[in-house]
């Protein structure tokens, strides 16, 4: 009897000390859990909080005088040879078309939205512009003879609006010279000269999709 009573015991002694160590290990992954979850919760906040002023980027109107958003920029102006496929009477056949490129970067990733997206160059704006599929880069793309009509040193923006932009209103805002306030979030001025620096990119319709979009690379 004596020896099953301490076998006994000792069962139930490793049994306490097990208890014991499960309820301090409870406890500690109680507190830890109290420790971190107001922090994480708090970080959550500022980082929400961050992300919707940074948004308002896209929304705001702010002075002329201060043309570009930190972290903002414009990457490049360069010329594109868009080659494609073309029909006429006789058939199809192969055609090309000459296109300048303006391509612009945002520090912070561009909100997908069911609202109006333009791109804003001076007087101009290029609705529902291509970007990249990590929504931080967007294009322009236009003509030659377009791109001749911008005016060099314009302020480049990205607008996010509740309703339909009207062109004529924002070429009227400029009749008088560049307006004081600017509506998005800007990029710099326009350096038309960039396009001299940089080489002609030769590419079909796939190939500028997959450019552009960033995917390329991957796909090679």
């Amino acid at each position: 009897m004596q020896v099953i009573n301490q076998s006994m015991l000792k069962t139930a002694l490793a049994v306490g000390e097990i208890c014991i160590g499960c309820g301090c290990a409870l406890l500690l992954m109680a507190q830890i859990v109290h420790t971190q979850v107001p922090g994480d919760v708090k970080h959550q906040r500022e980082m929400a909080n961050q992300t919707k002023a940074q948004r308002q980027l896209f929304w705001k109107v702010s002075s002329a005088m201060d043309p570009i958003d930190d972290g903002n920029k414009i990457i490049a102006v360069r010329r594109i040879v868009l080659h494609f496929q073309d029909v006429d009477q006789k058939g199809s056949f192969a055609n090309k078309k000459d296109l300048v490129e303006i391509e612009v970067f945002s520090k912070i990733l561009i909100p997908v939205t069911d609202a109006a997206q333009y791109l804003i160059i001076g007087d101009r704006a290029f609705p529902e512009p291509p970007r990249s599929s990590d929504f931080h880069t967007v294009f322009a793309h236009l003509s030659p003879k377009d791109f001749s009509e911008l005016r060099d040193g314009s302020i480049v923006s990205y607008v996010i609006s509740a309703g339909v932009l009207d062109q004529t209103g924002l070429i009227n805002t400029y009749k008088n010279g560049e307006p004081n306030d600017i509506a998005g979030a800007k990029f710099g001025r326009l350096n038309k000269s960039m396009i001299d620096g940089l080489p002609t990119i030769e590419e079909d319709s796939k190939s500028q999709v997959l450019r552009i979009s960033g995917m390329k690379n991957q796909i090679l």
